[in-house]
């Protein structure tokens, strides 16, 4: 028999892999991929140490709920605190945020910050790339020091608020980089 890591390990690397390539030819992660996964993970934590005759009434499901249940809730919890305000103020996409949650759902809390932390590191660099690479770094560093430090708004000579440049980026490679460094994280540095 197949244990439930394996198909979790299996799962996650497929979907890590499959966001990239769907969300460069469609433009976003689709959500047939990432709602799916989400409800997966979850339904594989519900339902890892859990026994029907434990349970007689409904209440007592969500009492009784296995502590692989809880650790998921918990990790969904912390990933909606840290990206929910991102997502909210646009600077990340919603579909990028689904993605993230579904690759967590399949994981321990443990793996879940690993591969979060190796996300930001991948996704950090790739932003400087891009700005670097567009020729816009000194342009986004400007913006972000006058919006984030001092609230001012760059001003036209007429008087009118300037428009700041928006650049988006693809954030699901960077969540495919994360998932694989965390994979391989442990082969390399040991």
């Amino acid at each position: 028999m197949i244990e439930t890591t394996t198909i979790t390990f299996f799962l996650a690397c497929f979907v890590a892999l499959m966001a990239p390539i769907l969300d460069y030819k469609y433009k976003k992660v689709p959500t047939w991929l990432t709602l799916p996964t989400l409800a997966v993970g979850i339904g594989i934590a519900s339902a890892q140490g859990w026994r029907p005759e434990d349970a007689r009434l409904i209440t007592d499901v969500i009492s009784q709920s296995s502590p692989s249940l809880q650790q998921t809730l918990i990790t969904l919890a912390f990933v909606l605190a840290i990206f929910g305000p991102l997502t909210w103020k646009g600077g990340f996409a919603k579909e990028d945020l689904l993605l993230l949650l579904a690759i967590v759902s399949l994981k321990t809390f443990e793996e879940s910050m690993s591969i979060i932390f190796y996300v930001v590191c991948v996704g950090f660099l790739m932003a400087i790339f891009v700005l670097l690479y567009k020729g816009l770094f000194k342009e986004g560093l400007k913006a972000v020091v006058r919006t984030a430090m001092f609230r001012a708004k760059k001003r036209t000579e007429d008087g009118k608020v300037a428009p700041i440049h928006r650049l988006t980026i693809p954030y699901s490679p960077a969540v495919a980089c994360g998932v694989i460094i965390h994979v391989l994280a442990p082969k390399l540095f040991s």
